[in-house]
């Protein structure tokens, strides 16, 4: 999923060191997350700042569409802007354990610079193609099952696979 939060020029210096510091990256050999060890977000607040401080930006703007509020917004475009920053705040920050800069340049929030970027809207067309086959199915025990960023990443910037081999 790969939603660019492309908000040049609104955020404040606040926001923009608040979202500076990526997560660190689990390497095969270093200790797990701890957030999900403990089952906790710790980058939550840092990511919660951000948004009130976009939040206070677009004040007024909140319920138009995105793309008209945000610049370089390439999918979910159509979702109120307060709802594009609850999907990547709540979605892609706490699925993935991450902070805004896993994805963004801080500074430059509509730059396509991180690869990282490009991944996550990919991700978007997955989960929304995916959720589509899981409504069409009627043998599940839940009526409308929906999955997320957090179905797989588990707090995590890699998924969590399952090796069958």
């Amino acid at each position: 999923m790969r939603v660019i939060l492309a908000v040049a020029g609104i955020l404040g210096i606040g926001a923009q060191a608040a979202c500076a510091h990526p997560a660190p990256v689990a390497s095969a050999t270093s200790s797990p997350n701890p957030a999900v060890t403990t089952g906790e977000d710790t980058l939550a607040a840092v990511r919660e700042r951000a948004v009130a401080s976009i939040l206070q930006r677009i004040a007024g703007r909140e319920n138009e569409p995105a793309e008209r509020v945000f610049q370089n917004v390439k999918v979910l475009g159509t979702v109120p802007a307060r709802q594009f920053l609850e999907i990547m705040n709540d979605g892609f920050g706490h699925g993935l354990g991450v902070s805004c800069g896993f994805c963004h340049v801080p500074g430059r929030w509509a730059s396509d610079e991180r690869p990282n970027t490009m991944v996550a809207r990919d991700m978007i067309g997955m989960v929304n193609r995916i959720n589509t086959d899981l409504h069409g199915m009627t043998n599940l025990p839940d009526a409308k099952p929906t999955i997320g960023c957090i179905t797989c990443h588990r707090m995590r910037p890699k998924p969590l696979l399952v090796n069958m081999h």
